[in-house]
C-alpha cells in the first residue's frame, strides 16, 4: 500500500491515492477520522488484481439481481 497511499505534504495528516480505486480508477483522499464531519466514510478496502475485480463485480451483480428478484413461492 505504501507504493499508491502518499502523503500529500509534511504539515497534516492527509493522503492521496493513486489512480486505482475502482470504479473509474478513482483518486481518493483520506483525511483523519477526527476531521469527518456528517460524511459517509468507508473502512474496508479489498485489495484485488483486476481479474479479481472483474470476478468480485459480477458476483455482486448476480446477488443484487437475485435479491430483487427473489424466486416465487408455489401457493397451495
Amino acid at each position: 500500500m505504501e507504493e499508491w497511499i502518499k502523503r500529500t505534504d509534511d504539515t497534516s495528516l492527509v493522503f492521496q491515492t493513486e489512480p486505482i480505486g475502482q470504479p473509474n480508477h478513482a483518486e481518493i483522499t483520506l483525511v483523519p477520522f477526527y476531521e469527518l464531519h456528517h460524511q459517509r466514510y468507508s473502512i474496508y478496502w479489498y485489495l484485488m488484481n483486476e481479474e479479481e475485480y472483474l470476478y468480485f463485480k459480477d458476483e455482486e451483480k448476480e446477488k443484487h439481481t437475485e435479491e430483487m428478484n427473489p424466486p416465487e413461492k408455489d401457493c397451495l
